[in-house]
């Protein structure tokens, strides 16, 4: 009769849950939470952002590149494109996401981004961000996180997108 142990390639721990995680790898459970952290300082948004965004994506339709058409649509001016907005998460969330890589002590990697999009963001509206981190699923040397996240309009005080960033945090080996 085989033991549990002979059904794993040779090297191979059969029972990898019972070894204790890394200490960074507590780290970001330890800081999961159901609070959201404080706001990121305002990022205004500018024509010549959403501009730049259509050159760069080709997502430029007249409601984002065309401001004389864009006043006579359903904002009155032109609102950015809501792939921008998501793009800058990274920027607003610059502090946040290095906070990360320290809790982790080694490599984090993205592995994607699931948005919602609720509300425009009209040229010359200024945006901020806040997030928390929602999921940490431990492994003894990694782990998979997920950061939930929001974007509003600051003067609305409009939430305009929500989301969840997954990451990938792989403690170096020494």
């Amino acid at each position: 009769m085989q033991t549990a142990h002979h059904l794993f390639p040779p090297g191979a721990d059969p029972i990898p849950e019972m070894r204790p995680i890394h200490p960074n790898i507590q780290r970001l459970v330890d800081a999961q939470s159901s609070e959201f952290g404080a706001w990121s300082p305002p990022l205004l948004i500018t024509q010549e952002r959403i501009d730049l965004f259509a050159r760069t994506t080709g997502d430029d339709q007249w409601i984002h590149t065309d401001p004389e058409r864009a006043k006579k649509g359903p904002f009155k001016q032109t609102i950015a494109q809501g792939g921008l907005i998501v793009s800058l998460t990274a920027e607003m969330l610059r502090n946040e996401l290095a906070w990360l890589q320290e809790l982790c002590g080694g490599a984090v990697i993205y592995a994607g981004i699931e948005t919602k999009n609720r509300a425009p963001a009209i040229v010359g509206s200024q945006i901020q961000a806040h997030g928390r981190i929602a999921v940490v699923i431990p492994s003894v040397r990694t782990a998979r996180l997920t950061y939930t996240f929001e974007i509003r309009n600051v003067s609305k005080g409009l939430i305009v997108v929500v989301g969840d960033m997954h990451f990938n945090c792989i403690v170096a080996q020494k």
